[in-house]
């Protein structure tokens, strides 16, 4: 079983929120703010069922998304730390 990694970002691939969760079914609503898309991250290269808070505060640190029709792809930037 792998993880699915959501995302809320930005128009300019800036991820605003992260949520990762074990690849089965789950319900689950998501309603972002005006500007902010919401996309599943493609191949993000995850293999475990979880990721903890330090990855995910790391990640939302050092990658932006590069938004496609219906997926992201999470691609590795330059950004400072906030």
């Amino acid at each position: 079983m792998h993880m699915k990694l959501i995302a809320h970002v930005n128009a300019d691939g800036e991820i605003r929120a992260l949520i990762a969760t074990p690849d089965e079914k789950r319900n689950m609503m998501l309603i972002a703010s005006p500007g902010v898309q919401v996309c599943e991250i493609a191949g993000h290269g995850f293999k475990r069922k979880t990721l903890d808070l330090d990855e995910l505060h790391k990640l939302l640190e050092t990658h932006t998304v590069e938004i496609t029709p219906a997926r992201g792809k999470l691609v590795r930037s330059r950004k400072k730390s906030r």
